[in-house]
């Protein structure tokens, strides 16, 4: 949730407070409006000159009753027209004498503001193309609305006006709130079906418009045993489903907030968030439910302590946003990025060398080719954190690649799958040695990955934004997704078969690691054997960037997005 672009304030602002009620001769429509002229009322009985003055009921009314066409009577009355008469729907003017034209017309929405019967008794929400209303009509009927006038009924709704893309989620329970209350009134004293309701509600609505907005809560007496006790809280939707391949990471210090009373499962895996660890990992280490885990993550969601990003690994590929100019512009994510990707020990980059740092990574490019470009190590630079930083603030993307697999054109035989599961396992326990870097810059072996590092110090927890408590242990390629035991793994033969099924571009990279407990470079050769690939060619020709991808993964396409 986000600060409201035209207040520092979390909530949604209101554009326009009124009341209406159904009129037997008119039909539905705003007895009054805060601020006036907001929306555009019609005029009654007819389309009215700005030099002619309607006759209601064959009476001409006072000449003061109406602001239609007079600057000279404005400025003889020397301030607003009378408060009674402002129901009596007339163009709103501005100190020059020009028409205020509203923000949507009042006729376009009247159905839905004084509705019919089955919607009457509801929190009913309409929109037009800018701005979304919000109301709870009431009919009510008895003996004291038995006359020709009401039609045996009294229909009336206090609406809340805001933009079209305001979160009003929070002010529902508002709405049910004033409803109840004015229909209590109504029910004990007839406060609003008397002749001069409007005296009550003017005030009530200039008040619920000045307050909400300005303080987010308001008291409003109405009578000697009712009034209008109101405090908005912001709405919190309920968190994103959190998955086993999701690395969390602490917004806060969670060690220092534990208390006994904590559930134990929650208790059990808060030691193991440290930004390096995904949620499978963490169940695994804790020795609890992955569902648990899963369940208490999403827990920690709710309340902003953590959030979820990807799971790092040197084969990962990112690029940049164009929100990336926040890391130019605004002075506190200036301030906290050089201290927070520097390793310790080393001088801190400039802020002109990061940004180009960040503006190299490229969908194309994974993390291990963009460190020997551009001589990480050297610069004193923690990958890891240097893409969390970036991943953090949204200004960085990562890349996720999604494997499928293309449809044969006939199928293979049963013993010619059995083949090719017999050199599946021969192809990947032929060699102890793993493959060598290749031109797309996978990692290959211990002598080219960076060397593993570890840091206790965070950023000091100077602001609720501070990116608390991450570790920062720069894993290997595919170290987060082995940390379990061997015994745990699914035997080759039962992976490629699996493997296969789900080779439909609706799960990506990381899920299929987790899943079957595997790093992306183990995975390509599944991936290869699956696909048919040539099966004489050795796995590092299979790997070499020129190489085409139909010869790498045969039937298998990657899909970047």
């Amino acid at each position: 949730m986000s600060p409201h672009p035209d207040t520092d304030s979390f909530l949604p602002r209101i554009r326009c407070v009124f009341y209406a009620t159904f009129d037997p001769e008119q039909g539905p429509k705003i007895a009054y409006q805060v601020p006036e002229g907001t929306i555009t009322t019609p005029i009654p009985n007819a389309a009215l000159t700005p030099h002619v003055m309607p006759v209601l009921n064959g009476a001409l009314p006072e000449p003061d009753a109406f602001a239609l066409n007079s600057s000279s009577i404005s400025a003889r009355l020397g301030s607003k027209p009378p408060t009674h008469n402002r129901g009596l729907s007339q163009p709103h003017r501005s100190k020059a004498g020009t028409p205020i034209i509203g923000i949507f017309d009042f006729k376009s929405i009247a159905e839905y503001v004084i509705p019919k019967d089955q919607l009457c008794g509801r929190l009913v929400r309409c929109n037009t193309p800018s701005h979304r209303i919000i109301g709870f009509p009431v009919k009510l009927t008895g003996s004291r609305y038995r006359d020709e006038l009401r039609r045996n009924s009294f229909r009336y709704n206090l609406c809340f006006v805001f933009d079209r893309m305001a979160d009003i989620s929070c002010y529902e329970p508002i709405v049910r709130k004033v409803a109840r209350v004015l229909l209590a009134c109504e029910q004990e004293s007839g406060l609003l079906s008397s002749p001069d309701c409007l005296a009550t509600i003017q005030p009530m609505l200039e008040q619920l418009y000045e307050d909400l907005n300005s303080y987010s809560e308001t008291s409003i007496p109405i009578d000697n045993f009712n009034s209008i006790e109101l405090q908005i809280f912001p709405f919190f939707p309920n968190p994103p489903r959190v998955h086993d391949w999701q690395v969390p990471v602490a917004l806060l210090n969670l060690e220092k907030r534990k208390d006994p009373s904590w559930d134990i499962t929650m208790s059990k895996i808060t030691p193991h968030i440290n930004g390096v660890n995904h949620a499978q990992r963490i169940a695994d280490l804790a020795d609890a439910s992955p569902a648990l885990t899963r369940h208490c993550l999403e827990h920690l969601l709710f309340y902003q302590c953590i959030i979820m990003i990807d799971i790092f690994q040197y084969s990962n590929m990112y690029t940049f946003k164009s929100s990336i100019q926040w890391l130019a512009e605004d002075q506190g994510v200036r301030e906290e990025c050089p201290p927070y990707v520097t390793l310790p020990g080393f001088p801190q980059s400039s802020l002109t060398d990061l940004l180009h740092l960040y503006s190299r990574l490229k969908p194309s490019k994974t993390i291990h080719s963009w460190m020997e470009e551009n001589n990480i190590t050297e610069r004193g630079i923690d990958p890891q954190r240097f893409v969390t930083f970036g991943t953090i603030k949204g200004f960085l993307r990562r890349v996720h690649r999604w494997p499928v697999l293309l449809p044969r054109e006939r199928t293979l035989k049963k013993g010619k799958n059995g083949a090719l599961m017999k050199d599946a396992a021969s192809i990947l326990t032929s060699s102890n040695k793993p493959p060598n870097v290749t031109k797309r810059g996978e990692a290959s072996n211990s002598a080219t990955k960076p060397a593993t590092r570890t840091r206790q110090t965070c950023c000091p927890p100077t602001e609720p934004a501070s990116l608390e408590s991450t570790s920062r242990t720069s894993v290997t390629t595919g170290g987060m997704l082995r940390g379990t035991s061997a015994a745990r793994a699914e035997p080759k033969d039962a992976i490629i078969e699996k493997l296969g099924s789900m080779l439909d571009g609706s799960h990506n990279s990381d899920e299929l690691c987790t899943m079957f407990r595997v790093s992306w470079h183990e995975l390509e050769k599944y991936l290869a054997i699956i696909g048919g690939a040539d099966k004489e060619q050795k796995y590092d020709e299979v790997l070499d960037h020129d190489t085409a991808e139909v010869d790498r993964f045969g039937r298998v396409r990657i899909i970047y997005r």
